[in-house]
């Protein structure tokens, strides 16, 4: 039997970056496709409970000249890693591939990021996982633009699942942060590296407003060079234009 890949991300099941992931996959398994309907971007492994929560949706998701049953989870992406693993799935999926996100998933800023939400969830639940982002520029993160070219990440990314399948995770390993330079790279020029402690995605402060009137706050990429470690995954791709693959665990344990 062919090992089961559900892959899923937080952009929305329209988003050019899922099919990428959806193809990289592919080469290596059977996959299921499930993403939340809607752009659901920062929602970190949130449980949301929407008026239509659970719906779930079969949708036609074309991938080259193949058309493939994908399914739209009325729900956050860690929702739809549960309704793929524990209600779509027909067997425990061997792999989650979360992504491939647009904008990068670096420093301290992971932990509210859909595409590793979804990833904890599905280690929650035993299942090893594979976040895949590719960088861009802050304005491309809320949106699913067919602009962007997925050439590199998505190539980065079927290097990792077919090396994860293969081999199993690194270690005591429970997720792999992939994170590709928006630039020509090949799936080697790669870097184990460790979380910055830095932020990547940086509030920024609010101007004077109404506070009973809706606000979103605002954020940019910004991040102090002098502070980055020689290993972090900031530095790798940013910096030395490198992909990043940094090794995460469950265990947030201080000691």
């Amino acid at each position: 039997m062919r090992p089961l890949i559900l892959v899923v991300n937080d952009d929305g099941i329209e988003a050019p970056g899922f099919a990428a992931a959806v193809r990289a996959a592919r080469r290596f398994g059977e996959v299921l496709a499930v993403a939340p309907a809607r752009q659901q971007t920062a929602m970190g492994r949130g449980y949301p409970r929407y008026p239509d929560l659970g719906v779930i949706e079969e949708r036609n998701l074309f991938i080259g000249n193949d058309v493939i049953r994908a399914y739209a989870v009325h729900s956050s992406p860690a929702h739809a890693a549960a309704y793929g693993a524990m209600e779509i799935a027909d067997r425990k999926p061997d792999l989650l591939v979360s992504g491939i996100n647009h904008g990068a998933n670096l420093g301290m800023s992971i932990t509210g990021s859909g595409t590793l939400g979804a990833c904890f969830e599905a280690v929650s639940e035993g299942i090893p996982s594979v976040a895949l982002s590719m960088e861009t520029g802050a304005d491309s993160i809320m949106t699913a633009s067919g602009q962007l070219d997925f050439q590199y990440a998505e190539e980065a990314g079927a290097f990792w699942i077919g090396k994860v399948l293969a081999e199993g995770m690194p270690g005591d390993c429970e997720i792999l942060n992939v994170n590709v330079p928006d630039c020509p790279v090949k799936p080697e020029q790669y870097r184990m590296t460790v979380l910055d402690r830095q932020n990547y995605y940086e509030l920024r402060v609010p101007g004077a407003r109404n506070w009973a009137e809706p606000f979103t706050m605002d954020f940019e990429i910004r991040y102090d060079e002098d502070r980055l470690y020689e290993e972090g995954d900031i530095r790798a791709v940013c910096l030395d234009r490198m992909i990043s693959v940094t090794p995460l665990g469950w265990d947030l344990t201080k000691r």
